[in-house]
């Protein structure tokens, strides 16, 4: 089935139909670009929907979904421990108390709060009020928007499962792109893997009705990023990220739900699942992408 919607990366308007509705909006559809193989919805909402939805609608849509950490910015700053040191795992060999750091999509600052000892200084974008006063309030410099950063520019820009919100995330990152410093400098980023293994290899139904859904309007794959981001002129390292254990992907095969990370940690050893991600990885097929990807003296800005 072929239709004429506009692919949100390369603009062609030939894409194949995947999927009819996702979650959240019967109304929006999954298709695979013919030209650059991107995997996107459409259509997208307006721009007053899709800001209505994010002010009035998205914590509660998130805790549907399973996420019990965001009730109040204290809690979600405490419930991201992990995931913040799991984000400085991979970022420490980048930073240095020299550098200038932004994250966009900073959410309660519980990242930038890990790295801030490690760096010059740090700035968050967040978009949601209560967050971004809390983040102030642990002294994180905290914004609504570039505009209010004025001319500021950065070493290192994060964007941690954001990119796949933006409606065009080629013009977004040609927009960035300018706040970096210069040679050298980085976005680091990680965006869910459109290959990811319960959808590519176990092919699980439940999951196909949970995986797509309104608040994502791309699903990034390697290839589709390296043209993205090497067209403009950046060098850039893939890194595959498995977040989720054995456990979980048992549970969403055999009870055809989420909720089941460590599950069955009483059956399934430390080294098992190691290995586990380490095979899901080597495949990438694992559930998440990171970039890290470096300005060079070629790039277009």
């Amino acid at each position: 089935m072929s239709v004429t919607l506009e692919c949100n990366v390369c603009r062609s308007l030939d894409g194949d139909f995947i999927k009819k509705g996702v979650y959240g909006n019967p109304n929006q559809d999954i298709y695979k670009c013919r030209g650059c193989e991107h995997v996107y919805i459409a259509p997208f909402l307006d721009d007053s929907e899709e800001a209505k939805f994010y002010l009035d609608q998205y914590s509660a849509f998130l805790h549907a979904r399973g996420d019990t950490k965001s009730a109040t910015p204290q809690e979600h700053f405490d419930g991201n421990k992990k995931e913040g040191d799991r984000r400085f795992e991979y970022s420490k060999d980048f930073l240095d108390k020299n550098m200038s750091v932004l994250e966009i999509g900073s959410a309660s600052a519980f990242f930038l709060a890990r790295i801030k000892p490690f760096v010059k200084d740090v700035t968050g974008i967040e978009q949601n009020v209560v967050h971004k006063e809390f983040a102030n309030a642990l002294d994180i410099p905290t914004f609504n928007g570039f505009e209010n950063i004025e001319d500021k520019k950065f070493d290192i820009i994060f964007l941690y499962y954001l990119l796949e919100h933006i409606k065009y995330p080629v013009d977004f990152v040609n927009s960035i792109t300018k706040r970096l410093k210069g040679d050298s400098s980085k976005i680091i980023l990680e965006v869910p893997n459109v290959n990811e293994a319960l959808v590519s290899l176990y092919k699980s139904s439940a999951y196909n009705e949970f995986v797509w859904q309104r608040a994502h309007c791309s699903y990034f794959s390697v290839k589709v990023l390296e043209n993205m981001f090497s067209t403009q002129g950046f060098k850039t390292t893939f890194v595959p990220v498995q977040r989720y254990d054995l456990s979980n992907h048992i549970y969403w095969l055999g009870q055809g739900k989420g909720g089941g990370m460590g599950k069955y940690s009483h059956v399934f050893s430390d080294e098992l699942n190691a290995q586990y991600r380490k095979d899901l990885n080597n495949h990438w097929l694992s559930d998440s992408i990171l970039l890290i990807a470096e300005l060079g003296k070629d790039n277009k800005w």
